[in-house]
Order: C-alpha cells, then structure tokens, then sequence
C-alpha cells in the first residue's frame, strides 16, 4: 500500500468503499489496509482473509471454476484459492 511519501497525492479515505473503521487511523499507521481479490472468490474466503490479517498482498481462485460465485453450473470439486504475494503464488489459502 502507497504511503504519503510514496504518493503526496494518495487519499485512501477517498476511494469508493473507504471504511475508516475498518481502515484504521490512516495516516500513520503501518497496518495492512487492503488486499486484492481475483476472479471468483466466495465469501467465505474474504472474511477468512479479513479475520486472519496474513502477510500477503491478495487472493485468487485460478480458471474460474463452474458453481463460482457468478459462474454457471454446479460446484464439481472444492475451489483452491491461492493467496498471492509480490506477485507470486504462495499456495493453497484455503481449499473449501
């Protein structure tokens, strides 16, 4: 995430969905604020990832599989969704 040094422009508070109760006191603070998700992530996933806090940038769930959240057809196996970090695949976040 940008700081002020990085980017003198970036404002957080001023992106869509900004939550500053969930946010923290920006600015100042070093605490992760925001992760990524990619492709069809179920829910039960985000809030994993927002109970939990792990050191890693985001989350994906790779080939957009049938039964997803917003994919047809049934759900044929468990999703692997992946977390990610600098750009790299750390493996399995969580197989549900």
């Amino acid at each position: 995430m940008p700081t002020d040094e990085d980017s003198p422009g970036f404002k957080p508070d001023k992106l869509p969905g900004f939550i500053p109760e969930i946010a923290g006191d920006y600015p100042g603070n070093n605490a992760k604020m925001i992760y990524f998700t990619k492709d069809h992530v179920p829910i039960e996933t985000i809030e994993k990832l927002l109970t939990e806090k792990p050191e890693i940038d985001g989350i994906a769930l790779p080939e957009m599989p049938s039964g997803s959240s917003g994919m047809p057809g049934f759900k044929l196996s468990p999703f692997k969704i992946h977390s990610v970090k600098n750009a790299q695949d750390q493996g399995i976040f969580i197989e549900i």
